[in-house]
């Protein structure tokens, strides 16, 4: 997780990005590049979402994670090592994971790294064309949870609004 400056940390805010209006910044790694949606610097409970671009053809050096990954393929196809994942699926990678991002074909993610999770977390991979979506917001919406931790307030889910809902 980058140490960089605090981003849009404060959620009592309401915060609209608009991507395609921001500039993709240069991590430093050969064919990938980033805009920071989101950081918080915390010692414990830190976290930074961000869009992730890797170019076709990029593969980064293997780690071992130290924190938990929670990635959202966008666009594109991406591999962590384990898999290789295609646009609307889901991954969590929890810390201790063995990892190795690569993009054959070129991919977009949407990245969420978290600090203060244990190591013995299951790895999730959540594809939306084949999961089950159930009722949400007395039937205006539907969602996917991904997960929900049981001794913390913290979830992942996805969601979709009906038509003239």
């Amino acid at each position: 997780m980058n140490d960089g400056p605090e981003i849009n940390a404060d959620c009592t805010n309401l915060v609209i990005v608009r991507p395609d209006e921001m500039v993709w910044e240069n991590t430093g790694a050969e064919g990938v590049s980033k805009v920071v949606l989101e950081r918080l610097n915390h010692t414990e409970f830190g976290r930074e979402t961000v869009l992730l671009r890797l170019a076709p053809g990029t593969h980064l050096s293997p780690e071992v994670l130290k924190e938990r990954i929670e990635i959202f393929v966008v666009e594109g196809t991406f591999s962590d090592g384990h898999g290789e994942y295609g646009p609307q699926t889901f991954v969590m990678n929890p810390p201790g994971t063995n990892y190795r991002a690569a993009s054959a074909s070129g991919c977009v993610l949407y990245v969420k790294h978290l600090r203060g999770f244990s190591d013995g977390a299951e790895r999730i991979v959540t594809n939306l064309e084949t999961a089950p979506w159930t009722p949400f917001g007395d039937r205006v919406a539907e969602v996917v949870h991904f997960y929900k931790e049981p001794d913390r307030d913290v979830t992942a889910r996805v969601g979709r609004v009906y038509p003239q809902a």
